[in-house]
């Protein structure tokens, strides 16, 4: 199954977005799946990156869509 397929069937199961973004990411780790996933944007994430580019905390919508256009290849896939 894909990252996505994955992260859609966690969504599903209403186990929260972030700890979703966190499974995905350690199946990928552990190559229990192959893909790509995104970053979980916690508030650790949020608060360095709000510093270093925006001078604030950033929403996790926003740490979401910075992280991907940094590094667009890691979208889930």
């Amino acid at each position: 199954m894909s990252p996505t397929g994955v992260l859609e069937q966690l969504n599903a199961l209403k186990v929260g977005e972030q700890i979703a973004r966190m499974v995905v990411g350690a199946l990928i780790d552990t190559q229990q799946i192959v893909g790509s996933g995104d970053v979980k944007a916690d508030i650790h994430v949020r608060r360095v990156l709000g510093r270093l580019l925006m001078g604030r905390m950033l929403n996790p919508g926003e740490a979401l869509e910075m992280t991907r256009e940094m590094n667009p290849q890691t979208l889930a896939s």
